[in-house]
C-alpha cells in the first residue's frame, strides 16, 4: 500500500478511470455506427455538400477569431489591483513588485 500511494497510483481511482473510460468508448462506438448508417444512406452529391457547408462554417468561425484577434482594441487592464501582500499592515502592491507573496483579496 506504501509503495502504492509514492506513486501515484491507488485502485479506487484507477477503478473509476476504468469506468470512465469504458462510457467514453462505448460513446464513441454509438455516434460512430450512427454517422457510418448516415454516410451510407447518402449519395456522393450530398457527402460534398456537407464537406463544402463543414468548411465554410469553421473557416468563417476561424477567420473571424483571426480577424478579432488581430484589429480589436485592447483593454487596459490594472494587473494587480486585487493581489495585496501576504501581511496586511503592509500597502498594497504596485505594477512591477514581484519579490513578494501574493494573496487574493478576502470580498
Amino acid at each position: 500500500m506504501v509503495k502504492q500511494a509514492k506513486r501515484g497510483v491507488f485502485p479506487t481511482k484507477e477503478a473509476i478511470a476504468g469506468v470512465i473510460a469504458g462510457r467514453i468508448v462505448v460513446a464513441q462506438r454509438y455516434i460512430a455506427n450512427r454517422l457510418g448508417k448516415w454516410e451510407s444512406k447518402c449519395s456522393v452529391v450530398q457527402k460534398k455538400l456537407v464537406l463544402l457547408l463543414f468548411c465554410l462554417v469553421f473557416g468563417s468561425y476561424c477567420s473571424y477569431l483571426l480577424v478579432d484577434a488581430l484589429w480589436r482594441p485592447q483593454k487596459v487592464t490594472q494587473p494587480l489591483r486585487d493581489i495585496v501582500r501576504a501581511r496586511p499592515q503592509e500597502p498594497p502592491l504596485q505594477f512591477g513588485d514581484t519579490n513578494y507573496l501574493f494573496v487574493q483579496k478576502n470580498r
